[in-house]
């Protein structure tokens, strides 16, 4: 499943959070008015985000499904400039946890006006990318969502707001609480600019072509009594979320068992402008494609860009240890497609089967038993059961000396088998692969000569 869909929930609690305000008499509808009119004279925001994700994935493919268990929570720091001027920035973590695998990124994004465009420069991990959509499909923090007519949208019943009879101390202010409920298209003409500007949250999923009768949103509201601002924006985007993988066709489905969004805002007219450092400017990689931070994380913990792998004059991807004394050439494999090459690792991989090469600096081959030992986070993991690990073997292949042992597991009554295998070029160098199997019916199937064929076409010096 793509994972922008964080994205798309990010943009569309910015855009709920434009509503509030009050009069001597409060009503909700004169709460809403006050703060829209105090937003207009804004400049910018800064604030913090949280959104937690929990659900199951699933994707068939020739006739056989494979479903996983997912868990995300993000948490990020917010600025944005509001108004005719498009810019945010934003500089968080996202905690992912999948089949029991648990990976933290940390990331940060800045999007700013270049050229008619909206340019996006998203960093992982010391790795920028930069990516570019249409002033109308912005793939940051937009702005111009703050601009919705809710005074028309309720007129016309696409929204209703209800204020609570008491506040509510929020952030240690005194705060109204209106509730906004939105209906059918209304929804789309908060929510769907947001999928669109993201190229769609989901593969397949288009907000134009969904059937928006009968759905509905709310969103929780907490307005500064005095100052009649927004303070926090909280919704529950399950059901909605739901409704959009229902609509979607191909071979994904997933049901969201939770999904949940908060923005506070700390503080306004706090900052001048947003720019981007020159140094990131020329680290970033350009993108083919108008990704936006979902996808960059994605790619993060699934794909590099080719385009920063060493190559030999045969095309085989060229693989260096720290200190550039030794390398590795690593063929294509039969039956196997590249997953991703660069200057640091390279994945091959078929339906079921994942080859990851990568050296090991400053690590010993004993070390090697317990860098990708799973038997800790296996026996606590209610999820997994029957864990086994096997000895430590060794065979010759093409005149190398090749390392290697394997772990089993069952995860979700699917078994898995995890092959860890490695050469050392010396005490303390190791040029590993790293296979991982997850066995299902109709999948490929594979036994311990995975070892072997992984080695077959590597060429060490």
């Amino acid at each position: 499943m793509k994972k922008r869909f964080l994205y798309l929930l990010l943009t569309a609690g910015a855009a709920v959070c434009i509503a509030g305000g009050c009069g001597e008499q409060a009503t909700a509808e004169g709460v809403l008015s006050d703060m829209s009119k105090n937003m207009e004279a804004k400049n910018s925001l800064e604030g913090t985000m949280s959104f937690s994700f929990e659900g199951n994935v699933a994707q068939e493919s020739d006739g056989t499904s494979v479903s996983v268990d997912m868990n995300m929570e993000l948490s990020a720091d917010i600025q944005l400039m509001l108004g005719d001027v498009q810019s945010s920035y934003v500089n968080g973590t996202l905690d992912m946890s999948v089949m029991g695998i648990n990976i933290a990124t940390p990331m940060e994004v800045y999007s700013v006006p270049e050229d008619g465009a909206i340019v996006s420069y998203t960093g992982v991990q010391d790795q920028w990318v930069k990516s570019s959509a249409d002033n109308d499909q912005s793939s940051g923090l937009d702005g111009g969502l703050f601009d919705s007519d809710y005074e028309s949208l309720i007129e016309d019943g696409s929204a209703s707001v209800v204020l609570s009879d008491e506040t509510k101390q929020i952030e240690g202010k005194e705060c109204y609480e209106v509730t906004m409920t939105l209906q059918g298209e209304a929804i789309e003409e908060m929510f769907g600019a947001s999928m669109n500007m993201a190229g769609s949250a989901l593969d397949g999923l288009e907000a134009e072509a969904m059937d928006w009768s009968g759905a509905s949103q709310d969103c929780l509201i907490y307005i500064d009594t005095e100052e009649k601002v927004p303070v926090r924006v909280e919704t529950d985007m399950t059901e909605l979320l739901n409704r959009m993988y229902e609509s979607m066709e191909g071979d994904v489905s997933a049901e969201i068992s939770s999904m949940k969004l908060s923005i506070v805002y700390n503080d306004f007219d706090t900052v001048d402008e947003i720019t981007v450092p020159e140094e990131v400017k020329a680290a970033a990689v350009e993108s083919s494609s108008s990704d936006n931070l979902i996808d960059e994380l994605e790619n993060e913990v699934g794909s590099e860009d080719v385009s920063t792998a060493e190559t030999d004059e045969n095309g085989n991807y060229v693989l260096r240890d720290y200190d550039g004394n030794y390398a590795a050439a690593i063929g294509p494999l039969e039956g196997y497609n590249l997953g991703y090459a660069s200057q640091t690792s390279v994945s091959y991989n078929d339906d079921s089967t994942n080859l990851s090469y990568s050296f090991y600096n400053f690590t010993t081959s004993e070390d090697m038993l317990h860098v990708y030992n799973h038997g800790s986070w296996i026996q606590e993991d209610e999820n997994c059961s029957d864990y086994a690990i096997g000895e430590l073997q060794q065979i010759d292949v093409n005149g190398m000396p090749v390392s290697w042992y394997k772990e089993t597991y069952i995860y979700m009554d699917t078994p898995f088998t995890e092959y860890h295998a490695w050469v050392s070029f010396d005490d303390m160098t190791q040029f590993a692969c790293d296979i991982s199997y997850m066995s299902f019916e109709g999948g490929s199937q594979v036994d311990d000569t995975i070892v072997e064929t992984a080695f077959k076409n590597v060429d060490i010096s």
